[in-house]
């Protein structure tokens, strides 16, 4: 099942950053994996109270979906896949080059699914922590920093 992991891009900065997410008065952090508390006084807010916090742009924060593709590279919300496998059945290899990006599950249990991009369309959801299928899948990039990745083109 998909961890507590996730990734976003500063605003300060545009520094991608890795660890919790938390959403406070509005605005979207994430929590260092080395965060510390810094401060215990009773009138402190929660941000004054945490150091190791960045605020991140809410569009570009992408839950790390607990699978890897075939580099061993983690995939994320917002990632852009390519599947590819060299040794495909005849039948299959027309879905080689297909480009997708990683979404949410829209099926109402939970899971991330790939939505088509280009290429020939394949049907493929994994539920929470499910590897199937990603042994296929190459991350090449994700939606925030390539938008251009996401550019439907006539095949």
């Amino acid at each position: 099942m998909p961890n507590g992991k996730y990734r976003g891009w500063t605003i300060k900065t545009n520094r991608r950053v890795e660890g919790y997410h938390c959403v406070v008065e509005g605005k979207h952090f994430i929590v260092l994996d080395d965060a510390e508390l810094c401060s215990t006084t009773p009138d402190a807010t929660f941000m004054d109270g945490i150091c190791g916090m960045t605020e991140v742009q809410p569009e570009s924060v992408g839950q790390c979906t607990s699978t890897k593709d075939k580099k061993d590279k983690e995939i994320y919300k917002g990632d852009v896949v390519k599947r590819y496998r060299e040794d495909a059945p005849e039948n299959c290899k027309k879905y080689n080059g297909a480009i997708g990006v990683i979404k949410y599950s829209l099926l109402g249990v939970g899971g991330f699914e790939i939505v088509l991009v280009r290429g020939k369309e394949w049907s493929f959801y994994y539920p929470d922590g499910d590897n199937f299928g990603t042994e296929d899948l190459e991350v090449i990039g994700n939606a925030w920093e390539h938008p251009h990745l996401l550019e439907a083109k006539d095949e």
